[in-house]
């Protein structure tokens, strides 16, 4: 039990410290079966001196399961180099077979075709780096590489306008609303 209540504890620690906030200064809000067992102990190793246990804490984690989205992702590897003619022909086909893979999962699941929306992705990194981005397309658009330079630029402070864009994966979330 002290090792469970520790790995609770670790990622709230963690999570709070490096947003900068001092987490014996919070709350503890306790939910699932389980949350009233560990809620003290874990408050303790975090030196938070408040819990908060709501009236249906222990049904919150089912209840929160029973609404969420079903998801089905399908993953494909490959080596495209975007700006290529052929490349978003293929990425367009892959889109379409990866998406058809997942709408049968859902359907057999009792899903109905119009409850799913899907989410097409691109891993993508500049040629000659090792780190690749998971870049969403975005509408009906696709202007990924434009998206890969801002994101780049966002999270790493630079991109590189001379570097050819090497397309790591394809993927494909597909989402069944289940309300």
């Amino acid at each position: 039990i002290k090792v469970a209540n520790e790995s609770m504890a670790r990622p709230i620690r963690a999570l709070t410290e490096a947003k900068g906030h001092i987490v014996s200064q919070h709350i503890l809000v306790t939910f699932g079966g389980a949350g009233g067992q560990h809620a003290v102990a874990v408050a303790d190793s975090l030196g938070i001196h408040v819990i908060l246990a709501h009236r249906y804490s222990s049904v919150l984690s089912a209840y929160g399961i029973f609404l969420a989205d079903v998801v089905e992702e399908r993953q494909e590897p490959c080596s495209y180099l975007l700006g290529e003619a052929d490349t978003l022909a293929a990425v367009r086909l892959k889109f379409q077979q990866l998406s058809g893979e997942s709408t049968r999962i859902l359907v057999k699941q009792g899903f109905p075709v119009s409850a799913l929306s899907y989410e097409r992705y691109l891993n993508l990194r500049y040629e000659g780096t090792e780190t690749g981005l998971m870049i969403l397309q975005q509408g009906g658009e696709e202007n990924f590489d434009s998206w890969f330079n801002a994101a780049h630029k966002r999270e790493f402070g630079f991109s590189f306008n001379d570097k050819r864009i090497i397309v790591d994966d394809i993927r494909v979330r597909a989402i069944a609303n289940s309300n």
